[in-house]
């Protein structure tokens, strides 16, 4: 930690020199040499006070933290919007004497760095302090998290659309932006809509995090901050997105996935189809009396009737070879979709063969006969035949009682009917 509590007085150092050194003087007005003469806005002390707070105590030198935090207070019992340098020299001296007793290195450098191993996710980091930024990147860097860091708004808003991240975090205040506005810019990004944000900031006042939080950040933490409260918090919003992305890729009554997911099954299908040289199907299965059902036994027997083919098709899934079963998804109420890829067309009737055997063994006791039809196509190798390919099986699925007579082998619309259960 030494080399960023350096890299930091380095800092301070140059920006007190640089306001208190009449020869150096920074303000906008070249003839301005007295004492007397503005040398930095309130606006401006009160940034430089602000970041100084929350980078020193976050990387241990918590006696400069406690002098900015009560000259921050200070400032709101002394207002003025310009601060002449004799002013400006008298108000920070605390400041002043703790800074010469500190040592000095170079700054740290940060611009769009990257660190970790990303085992744990993908992390944004943005703040103006270099200091910071690179302590924690190398800290959270260090507890798994892949960490790419920047001190400019711009870069970080393409650091989203190229990058990606699991999650950002933010500093609130930011001398040519702000945490709330890069999250803001960032969500209007269809892949970082529902990026966790979290907002940092030495900003005492009640309503900062209050104002954030409204605004859409995840969670708020202050500095100085630790870093192994830090990665706690991104931990448990990490493993919330987690649980929310699964929870709106699966069906929540049969438990298979959702047709959200559908499109990306299909493309991961075609290519696998294309590396095995084999073909790849598409198969329907609907149960067909489902309306019956809920009539005679109720909504609940038929929501089980569901849940019971659903699981009878899942259970192919992990009995069957990889490369020949993709995935179950509820496509409609009563419809669900196979994923079949690396099959020869006559490995497609056996599956539904097999499926059958086992109907039984998923149906709830008790019911009617389940009455299930069966359709399926082969896939077309242009995914942008995909939609044509899933509207052609529907409406095959839809006349699937009308083509089930005929044997399976004549069958050129590719249909048939499953009976099973008492």
């Amino acid at each position: 930690m030494e080399k960023y509590q350096l890299a930091l007085i380095a800092r301070l150092k140059e920006q007190l020199e640089l306001w208190l050194e009449a020869e150096q003087c920074p303000h906008t007005n070249p003839d301005r040499h007295s004492d007397q003469q503005s040398v930095a806005t309130s606006d401006e002390l009160y940034r430089f006070l602000h970041t100084i707070r929350g980078t020193s105590g976050t990387i241990g030198l918590s006696r400069i933290s406690e002098e900015a935090a009560s000259l921050m207070n200070a400032l709101e019992l002394q207002p003025q919007d310009e601060w002449p340098r004799s002013d400006l020299k008298q108000f920070l001296s605390p400041l002043v004497v703790l800074v010469q007793g500190e040592h000095a290195a170079a700054p740290v450098k940060v611009d769009a760095g990257k660190a970790g191993s990303n085992v744990k996710g993908s992390l944004l980091l943005v703040d103006d302090d270099e200091a910071i930024l690179a302590y924690l990147t190398e800290e959270l860097g260090r507890r798994g998290y892949g960490v790419t860091a920047t001190t400019d708004p711009a870069i970080a808003l393409r650091l989203v659309h190229t990058s990606n991240p699991d999650a950002m975090v933010l500093d609130l205040h930011l001398q040519m932006s702000s945490g709330i506005d890069i999250m803001l810019a960032a969500r209007e990004q269809a892949a970082a809509v529902h990026t966790p944000v979290l907002m940092m900031s030495a900003d005492m006042s009640p309503t900062a995090p209050v104002q954030a939080l409204r605004l859409g950040a995840d969670d708020y933490i202050v500095k100085p901050l630790h870093a192994t409260e830090l990665a706690a918090r991104l931990e448990r919003l990490l493993l919330r997105k987690r649980v929310a992305e699964e929870l709106a890729s699966v069906d929540s009554l049969t438990a298979v996935l959702n047709r959200t997911q559908l499109p990306e099954l299909y493309r991961e299908a075609v290519s696998a189809t294309g590396n095995t040289g084999h073909d790849g199907f598409l198969l329907m299965f609907q149960l067909a009396n489902l309306e019956q059902i809920n009539l005679t036994w109720g909504e609940e027997a038929g929501n089980a009737a569901l849940s019971g083919l659903a699981q009878c098709l899942s259970s192919r899934l992990s009995g069957e070879s990889e490369s020949e079963l993709q995935a179950v998804v509820r496509y409609s109420g009563s419809r669900f979709i196979v994923l079949l890829r690396g099959m020869e067309k006559e490995a497609v009737q056996i599956y539904i063969e097999r499926v059958k055997q086992r109907l039984s063994t998923f149906w709830p006791e008790g019911e009617d006969r389940g009455l299930i039809t069966v359709v399926y196509t082969q896939m077309e190798p242009a995914l942008e035949a995909a939609n044509e390919t899933l509207h052609g099986l529907l409406r095959l699925s839809r006349s699937a009682k009308e083509i089930a007579e005929r044997p399976m082998n004549e069958q050129a619309d590719k249909g048939c009917i499953l009976e099973f259960g008492s």
